[in-house]
């Protein structure tokens, strides 16, 4: 399924990026229920999916949480049972995951070796599917309570643990809705609190992450960097840890509203974040489940790339900001930074909407140098670019795909003003081509 999305998308991408949204639905038909299994996935049922993940060579994963199922669309866009026999309940363990129970899996994670982990909510454990379909329990015991840290983390007691992922040295994170905890597994096995200290509510910016206030943490996430992200679901905030164990906002303002895109986010109002998450160039992507979007920061810049608020189902074929979502409990950046997926909880459907220019790379060495000065500006920039032997063209699109400038650069010239002051404030992505249309540098301009 995703190869032919990619391959949609680099189409329109190729001539223009006024389609650079364009969102469509990968799996469920809308109607709540658990039938269409072995068929194609636009034409299967879903029941209330949260956690969506799309693996290197573009299955797709979900965890279709009222079912108590883990499903998989193939490339082809078959969907298929993974985990879960229908049934809620703990057993399996050592045996087909298709024959175990689980109880309202809410988030997934697949690794490099295709190894799917699952957090088992209701039943409090970290779960895994190993590469022969064999499913056991890696982190929990069955029993809901906190304990065992310093320990083997399949002694651990957690309580309704939400989400799971790893970071880039195999290191295991999981939001603890229920203990107001994240918790990490080291590559040992060994479980510890890295953030929280078991008290709901808010307090401790600026300090040890381990002696600060969570409200019901439900999604965790990794940057490039090592900094771990929480989405502190009833704070109306997302927290980061950073590598120095030191815990502070940076998203969100408290209030569960909806405001502030263009701005800060740290000023900027978000309502119930379920699932945070982060690309592999470090942009932060946030599923605003209460305002019915899927919110974006850059730079410490925050906006809206999908959803127009009503909480509705609706815009298939068209830009994502202008599509209707409703209460999206999961939001997933593939690895090519190509496409960005969600689930789409009440609407019954896991959807997908192309955002080909946040991977910020050159492409091609025919200019070496491309600098943009002031980045932030207030409105006008300054191109200045080593550029003797071809002729170029310069664009700068919004973050709904929209062209808002355009040059053409003749060989030879090396400064060029790029005038702004005209637009909102916000992120703004550039591209520069050569006259046989291929990409010298892509970059973004941050409007003040």
């Amino acid at each position: 399924m995703k190869k032919n999305l990619l391959t949609g998308f680099a189409l329109l991408f190729g001539l223009t990026f006024a389609h650079a949204q364009t969102i469509s639905t990968v799996a469920g038909n809308g109607t709540q229920g658990n039938t269409g299994n072995g068929g194609q996935a636009t034409n299967a049922e879903l029941y209330h999916p949260y956690g969506v993940f799309a693996d290197a060579i573009g299955n797709v994963f979900i965890a279709d949480q009222w079912n108590h199922l883990v499903k998989k669309v193939a490339t082809n866009g078959i969907i298929s049972i993974i985990g879960g026999t229908g049934v809620p309940g703990y057993s399996g363990d050592g045996s087909a995951a298709t024959a175990a129970e689980l109880k309202y899996p809410s988030q997934i994670y697949v690794d490099e070796t295709g190894n799917v982990f699952i957090a088992d909510e209701f039943n409090s454990v970290i779960r895994k599917i190993n590469t022969s379909g064999i499913i056991s329990t890696v982190v929990g015991t069955g029993v809901s309570g906190y304990s065992g840290d310093g320990g083997n983390a399949t002694a651990a007691e957690l309580s309704y643990c939400t989400d799971v992922t790893f970071d880039a040295s195999g290191n295991m994170y999981i939001a603890e809705y229920g203990n107001n905890t994240v918790r990490k597994v080291n590559t040992a096995g060994i479980i510890s609190t890295i953030a929280g200290n078991g008290v709901g509510g808010f307090s401790g910016d600026g300090a040890a992450a381990t002696a600060a206030e969570l409200n019901h943490p439900y999604g965790v996430a990794v940057d490039p960097s090592g900094i771990v992200y929480v989405s502190d679901n009833f704070n109306n905030r997302i927290r980061a840890i950073d590598l120095s164990g030191n815990i502070n906002t940076v998203i969100g303002n408290g209030s569960a509203t909806y405001g502030g895109d263009g701005g800060p986010a740290t000023a900027a109002s978000i309502n119930d974040p379920f699932k945070v998450n982060t690309d592999n160039v470090g942009n932060i992507y946030i599923a605003d489940f209460g305002n019915s979007r899927i919110r974006l920061v850059q730079n410490g810049i925050i906006s809206t790339i999908a959803g127009n608020g009503t909480g509705t189902y609706g815009g298939d074929g068209g830009p994502a900001t202008a599509a209707s979502i409703a209460s999206p409990g999961g939001v997933f950046p593939d690895s090519h930074n190509q496409v960005v997926y969600i689930g789409d909880n009440i609407n019954n459907r896991v959807r997908a909407f192309s955002f080909p220019l946040l991977g910020i790379n050159s492409i091609s060495e025919d200019v070496a140098n491309v600098n943009v000065y002031p980045n932030p500006s207030s409105g006008l920039f300054t191109l200045e670019i080593k550029n003797e032997k071809i002729n170029s063209m310069l664009e700068v699109y919004n973050m709904i795909g929209e062209r808002v400038y355009f040059e053409k650069i003749p060989a030879g010239m090396s400064h060029s003003s790029i005038d702004l002051s005209g637009q909102s404030k916000g992120v703004y992505l550039y591209r520069i081509t050569n006259n046989a249309g291929t990409i010298i540098k892509d970059g973004k301009l941050i409007l003040e």
